[in-house]
């Protein structure tokens, strides 16, 4: 069996409640709905250390979770993808982050979080888990961007590979301050908060992405364009990396698997972006025809398969 890669994950640590509910009852009313109701892992993360455990990797996490039952749920998932949890600190102070989410029928869905322990992570929080001596190194902007800029910073000097996926975007960041990465990560819908262009094609993906290059340095910028697929430039020339058509039943945590299994896949296959964007379209392209978050996060094995499976279709 090949070698583990070490990835250090920053981030938070959530659970996710999910509701639809036919109606949304008034100010003091109370209705009684018998709609779906889901709770499940999240934390963008936390996501991304599940699904680079699944896929081959040693992944270290390190968030705080709170000393409840969501905390012990979510220790337990770790400890059962087999996650180094030495830097995931419990705090007494506050309880386990959660997401609520209700979806009420032909209407746009209402979310509220409660960032919970996740408020209590620090810079040094972040700096300790650095002395694991990671091979690589992944960080978002969930929890705060003076944690990223910190520890982007400290990995930059000592020459970890960087991974930075800046969501959730806010075109207020001071983007500029961070480091040459080695990739640069970001959804569809964030490039557009960030520069105002919707990347709806390789043209427009292409304008997006050079605007963002007059802030940030990388030697690969990525944009992940959901079923069209990923947008990879690298400063002069751009590709388009497809995506596998499935029928999709549940998208949750998708652009969490696609970072997750393109920086494993680059870290391990001598940087080869174009390989990595395929094999963590493929992960995705697994995940989203399952229901459910971490659950659905499928095994390296399973993406090999499916990868030879389709190209000897293809070809």
């Amino acid at each position: 069996k090949p070698v583990k890669q070490k990835i250090l994950v920053i981030g938070s640590a959530d659970v996710n409640i999910s509701m639809d509910a036919a109606q949304l009852p008034e100010p003091g009313e109370t209705k009684t709905d018998n709609g779906s109701l889901t709770v499940a892992n999240g934390g963008m993360a936390s996501n991304v250390a599940v699904a680079m455990s699944r896929l081959g990797a040693k992944s270290v996490l390190a968030a705080r979770v709170g000393d409840d039952a969501y905390g012990k749920r979510l220790m337990k998932l770790y400890n059962e993808n087999k996650i180094d949890t030495s830097y995931v600190e419990i705090d007494r102070d506050f309880r386990t982050g959660v997401s609520v989410t209700i979806k009420e029928r032909d209407k746009d869905a209402r979310k509220i979080l409660y960032r919970g322990a996740n408020m209590n992570f620090t810079p040094e929080d972040a700096l300790r888990a650095m002395s694991c001596e990671p091979e690589a190194f992944y960080v978002d902007l969930e929890l705060s961007y003076p944690i990223a800029e910190t520890t982007l910073k400290y990995a930059k000097r000592h020459e970890i590979p960087i991974f930075f996926n800046a969501s959730p975007a806010n075109k207020d960041y001071p983007l500029s301050s961070l480091p040459a990465l080695d990739i640069f990560f970001v959804s569809d819908k964030d490039v557009e908060e960030y520069t105002g262009i919707t990347p709806a094609s390789a043209e427009s993906a292409l304008r997006a992405v050079i605007e963002i290059q007059k802030h940030v340095k990388a030697t690969y910028y990525v944009i992940r364009l959901g079923e069209k697929g990923a947008f990879v430039y690298d400063g002069k020339y751009y590709h388009m990396v497809s995506s596998y058509i499935v029928r999709a039943v549940d998208t949750a945590a998708s652009n969490d698997i696609f970072a997750g299994a393109m920086l494993l896949e680059y870290t391990r296959n001598n940087g080869d972006i174009i390989s990595a964007c395929k094999y963590a379209n493929a992960a995705v392209a697994l995940s989203v025809q399952k229901a459910g978050t971490t659950s659905s996060m499928p095994y390296h094995d399973d993406v090999m398969a499916f990868i030879a499976k389709k190209d000897f279709i293809t070809n």
